[in-house]
């Protein structure tokens, strides 16, 4: 059991500009809140094959003159069906007072914290699990399978055309509260933690939406996060005592992201003041382009892999080890996109352009404990 006590402090939507002859920040307004949370949890036993681990956490935020209470009852049920085989349950209710906002279109990822205010409700979720687990004692193996549910409410978004730069500065005036979201998925994991050659290979099935009354005309669409697939293999293998290779492979697919499927012509008309004062204004005809959208994250940026190696020396000396280790981080330089954007050429022609940050990447480190 425990209990705390915490003070926060947000800037959300702070940036900064510095020059010789300015120094001025612009942003939403510092806020301050306060959190206090206690919570007992206890790990008892049902019958002699069932072991049961159950607490209830107590949350209080207090923000402005509003104060969000909250019980959060959590349990764990763990069945051993017969040797090696078992079967665990569970259930999570959480209240979570931080929601992040992130940008769907093309351009900069800007992932934004924003605190739960007056005005914007903390967010709470249910977590419903299940999963078959089996080990192999000789082997040192590992085998599950396990299905997921979450449902969440009170969650926010950037508003349709809104985003963190441009307009208002407070965040609270761009977003759609009140949505809903519910991820769901299935994951496979087999993991080695004993011989010469360890790790683990793990493969996730997920889904992730979201469901705003003024979003996407109302329907769900998938979050920005919403990875389909995601692949893991990490193994080390140790060569002597002294010497261990390690490596991993990442596979996912790639973000949900909002771009256009089309565009039609369109004709502005505005009136600019004349060059010298008292003449009459001019009138022009400025011509562009309006683009069309099939719904919110309709898209997918590219699918994101990569390969890391390492190898590690290790030599125990008199007074502690030394260790050398070598390794290449995404060792065939896949050129994983960070961000994407549209730029058009001098045929005014859209294009996409993807920004990537970190190719191959070699690194020595030297290692001496004492």
């Amino acid at each position: 059991m425990g209990a705390g006590y915490t003070n926060h402090q947000f800037n959300p939507g702070v940036h900064t500009f510095r020059s010789f002859s300015l120094d001025s920040a612009a942003g939403s307004q510092s806020l301050y809140s306060n959190e206090i949370t206690a919570y007992v949890e206890s790990e008892f036993p049902i019958t002699k094959n069932i072991n049961t681990n159950a607490g209830l956490h107590f949350n209080t935020y207090f923000v402005d003159k509003s104060i969000y209470p909250s019980l959060q009852p959590r349990i764990t049920v763990n069945y051993n069906m017969k040797p090696n085989w078992s079967v665990k349950s569970s259930f999570v209710y959480m209240q979570q007072n931080l929601h992040l906002l992130s940008n769907n279109g093309a351009g900069l990822p800007t992932d934004l914290w924003v605190p739960a205010t007056s005005t914007t409700s903390p967010q709470y979720s249910y977590l419903y699990s299940i999963g078959l687990f089996h080990t192999f004692d000789k082997k040192g193996v590992e085998l599950s399978i396990e299905g997921y549910y979450k449902s969440l409410d009170n969650q926010i978004e950037f508003s349709e055309g809104a985003s963190f730069f441009g307009g208002t500065n407070d965040w609270e005036d761009k977003i759609e509260r009140n949505g809903k979201g519910r991820v769901y998925g299935v994951e496979f994991l087999a993991q080695k933690d004993h011989g010469r050659l360890t790790g683990w290979i793990g493969y996730t099935l997920s889904f992730n939406y979201r469901k705003f009354d003024n979003i996407n005309k109302g329907k769900w669409f998938p979050y920005k996060f919403d990875r389909r697939h995601y692949f893991t293999i990490a193994a080390n293998y140790a060569l002597k005592k002294n010497i261990i290779f390690s490596g991993d492979l990442v596979f996912n697919t790639g973000n949900a992201i909002t771009l256009p499927d089309g565009k039609y012509p369109t004709i502005n008309e505005e009136f600019k003041q004349g060059i010298f004062p008292g003449t009459l204004s001019v009138f022009n005809q400025v011509y562009d382009n309006t683009y069309t959208y099939s719904g919110r994250n309709q898209s997918r940026m590219p699918v994101y892999h990569r390969i890391d190696l390492a190898v590690r020396f290790i030599k125990e000396r008199k007074k502690g080890t030394r260790e050398w280790v070598i390794s290449v981080y995404n060792i065939y330089s896949r050129q994983n996109p960070y961000f994407i954007y549209m730029q058009h050429d001098k045929q005014k022609k859209l294009h996409l352009y993807q920004i990537t940050l970190f190719p191959i990447i070699p690194s020595f480190t030297y290692v001496r404990t004492f």
